[in-house]
């Protein structure tokens, strides 16, 4: 009987084992069950509101149809400076995805900041081509500090 490999479970063989095919076959069909990444780049998109600019988003398409995509934008723009009381929040920023998404599954956003805060993201519901965000956090920001927010983003073309 053959041994396991830790990460996939195919069977592995030693070199005084008859192979038996059906073993070989099962791993064909386990790695066959993977997707597989079919193309790979970078594309640039525009970002408006609170602050403004280009990003440049890397992505991977994969032969099932799903994609993700990954970008980051650094400013000193997005200050939490609104709100009658805590939580205050930033103006909200609008990023332009750059390839066309019949579904997103999921969303990631995260923030690093000198400030304490977090994001909110205030994209609609059924919304596949842009991303709206807003920087929130329990004090005012009097000043501007250097933020950089990341976006992940998993869908489906």
């Amino acid at each position: 009987m053959p041994n396991k490999t830790t990460k996939l479970g195919l069977n592995t063989f030693l070199e005084s084992e008859v192979l038996n095919y059906e073993d070989v076959n099962y791993n064909f069909e386990k790695i066959d069950e993977y997707p597989i990444c079919i193309e790979s780049g970078k594309k640039s998109s525009t970002y408006s509101g609170a602050v403004s600019g280009n990003a440049t988003w890397y992505y991977r398409k994969y032969a099932d149809g799903t994609i993700d995509l990954y970008t980051n934008i650094e400013t000193t723009g997005l200050k939490c400076s609104s709100g009658a009381s805590a939580p205050y929040h930033s103006n909200t920023t609008k990023i332009l995805i750059p390839i066309s998404l019949s579904t997103i599954y999921g969303t990631e956003l995260s923030l690093t900041s000198e400030y304490l805060g977090w994001l909110a993201d205030i994209t609609g519901k059924n919304v596949n081509d842009y991303i709206t965000f807003q920087v929130v956090g329990l004090k005012v920001e009097s000043n501007n500090t250097y933020k950089r927010v990341y976006i992940h983003i998993k869908g489906r073309c």
